[in-house]
């Protein structure tokens, strides 16, 4: 009726699902964690943002330095702005904010952009 089991030395083996403990590394090299993609945003006073994508440390803090400067200026032009009224989108008295936004350094063709953008 029933036949008797015979002793197999592969089924035996897989049977048990023995796996191997370690795997094949160089024991002198560890593993290292790649970083994340490092990038700077900036969004300036119309808006706008500006992405720079940065492959190491060093590229990242000069990107941090650049964009800076811009933020100052966006700071010092949003202020100045916020001090004239604005009436159905425009500005009341620009003769003045254009002189306010030239004596703060900017050039007159910057200045003519942004009265009329903003």
């Amino acid at each position: 009726m029933y036949k008797a089991m015979e002793f197999n030395e592969l089924r035996y083996n897989t049977s048990r699902d023995e796996k191997t403990v370690y795997n094949a590394f160089a024991p002198s090299k560890m593993h290292e964690q790649k970083s994340g993609s490092l990038h700077v945003e900036f969004t300036n006073f119309f808006g706008q943002r500006q992405v720079i994508h940065c492959k190491n440390r060093p590229q990242f803090k000069q990107a941090s330095a650049f964009l800076s400067m811009f933020k100052k200026e966006s700071v010092t032009i949003n202020q100045i702005c916020a001090q004239y009224a604005v009436k159905n989108g425009k500005f009341q008295n620009i003769s003045r904010l254009k002189a306010d936004l030239i004596q703060a350094g900017l050039t007159p063709k910057a200045v003519k952009l942004l009265t009329v953008l903003k």
